[in-house]
């Protein structure tokens, strides 16, 4: 699918690209205007396995900390 995204506005994605409400889902998030920004990321703040079955999620402490560049 082609997103044609409006001038002033960012388009998202979700980190799990196959199971997120993200700006394809124009009804829920859609696009986003550039004036509800405040700053870039600059840290991964916190990061988890999802869970399988019975098992329940897992930090992902590789990743906590790590500088986004």
């Amino acid at each position: 699918m082609i997103y044609k995204v409006p001038a002033g506005k960012l388009f998202l994605i979700g980190d799990n690209r196959d199971d997120s409400t993200d700006s394809r889902v124009l009804s829920a998030v859609g696009y986003v205007p550039l004036e509800n920004f405040i700053g870039r990321v600059g840290m991964i703040f916190y990061s988890s396995a999802p869970g399988t079955g019975a098992s329940a999620s897992a930090v992902r402490s590789g990743r906590v900390g790590v500088v986004v560049h």
